[in-house]
């Protein structure tokens, strides 16, 4: 079960992990019931920012917790940015997240009554499955995790919707890192930058990561050059990347 302050207490572990290092559950600092420590455990491990170093290990009492590489990571980002992150992760590992936040696009909604909002998400995935797939408990998952990362926001007595995340691509944002990567540089090679900035794809895509690849962050870039922002040199093919366009650089 997740509580409504669940990203204050998940910084909290990990921050914890990150000093004690491998810790039991017990050990671990949580202030509401083992069992909602369990599932929240539970769920810091299915958006992967945490793991069980010794899975094969019979009695649970004896899991070793430890911070993933992305939890480490995910402690150093700006708070905008984890957000994004946290958000990214829920859309492509926890069902009843992407299934609330794919009604929100799907009913292009930007204010909702929550009771109202419940019913739906009910209603909806009796259609789509026969049955609900959502209990009072899952129901007020959705909406804390929804809040928690700032999706949605309560205003006098409903929920209204961040629109930044009804967008998949900021653009605004992806020049802004474009700019950061060239700036003071002559040039650079446009594979390298599409690489740097498939890394750094959290700070300005709001879409699963499977979908960003080197022809995506490619195509952008064809896009401002288009828009006289960048320019594009010739030079030895670095596929996918055409030869004409092997080289690139900000338009002064």
């Amino acid at each position: 079960m997740i509580i409504k302050d669940w990203k204050t207490h998940a910084e909290n572990i990990l921050m914890q992990l990150r000093q004690e290092g491998p810790t039991v559950r017990t050990r671990i600092n949580f202030p509401y019931s083992a069992r909602t420590r369990d599932d929240f455990l539970k769920f810091l491990r299915e958006i992967n920012l945490i793991y069980i170093i010794n899975p094969k290990e019979k009695d649970k009492k004896k899991h070793l917790f430890d911070l993933t590489d992305d939890g480490a990571r995910y402690l150093n980002m700006p708070e905008e940015e984890k957000c994004r992150f946290l958000h990214r992760r829920m859309y492509s590992s926890i069902f009843h997240y992407k299934y609330a936040f794919d009604l929100i696009l799907k009913l292009n909604l930007h204010s909702f009554n929550g009771k109202e909002f419940r019913k739906m998400l009910v209603m909806e995935s009796v259609k789509d499955f026969g049955v609900t797939i959502f209990d009072k408990i899952s129901l007020d998952n959705v909406i804390y995790t929804l809040l928690g990362v700032g999706v949605i926001k309560r205003s006098n007595g409903t929920y209204e919707v961040d629109l930044k995340f009804l967008r998949k691509f900021d653009e605004k944002r992806f020049e802004e890192e474009l700019e950061k990567l060239l700036k003071g540089k002559r040039y650079e090679f446009t594979k390298s930058i599409c690489e740097m900035l498939m890394e750094r794809s959290d700070r300005f895509f709001y879409g699963e990561k499977e979908e960003i690849s080197i022809e995506y962050i490619f195509n952008k870039l064809l896009k401002l050059y288009k828009l006289g922002k960048v320019n594009f040199y010739p030079g030895i093919p670095r596929p996918p990347i055409p030869s004409a366009y092997t080289l690139i650089s900000l338009r002064r």
